[in-house]
């Protein structure tokens, strides 16, 4: 029987806000690079929460739950933080969050720290 694979799909989430050109650029990017990832854009300004958490520090990207980059997003940041996710979840990594588990608005704080990570 064929080996079929469990693992996730990784989630790219873009943290950005309206009229931000950089945001726009970090949002092209990242469709470029994570085309087989679950992809959203969350606007920073729909939750109290998040305004607090991000303030003028849009873009961010995060990569299942890791902040990969804030304010400039250079080329192959996204692709080099998936790869690096793929690894740590064929490696057991223990406290990876899943697709969805980051903040969702309202929620605003950061996730747990992990011991050793």
């Amino acid at each position: 029987m064929p080996h079929r694979s469990t693992r996730h799909p990784p989630e790219v989430v873009v943290y950005t806000r309206s009229g931000c050109g950089l945001c726009r650029r970090a949002e092209a990017l990242v469709a470029a690079e994570a085309r087989r990832a679950i992809r959203r854009t969350v606007d920073v300004d729909t939750d109290e929460a998040l305004i607090r958490r991000y303030g003028v520090r849009v873009p961010v990207v995060c990569v299942d739950g890791v902040e990969v980059a804030e304010l400039e997003l250079a080329p192959g940041t996204v692709r080099r933080a998936i790869r690096a996710a793929r690894r740590q979840t064929r490696r057991g990594a223990l406290g990876r969050r899943r697709p969805g588990t980051y903040p969702e608005p309202g929620e605003g704080g950061r996730p747990e720290e992990q011991p050793g990570g």
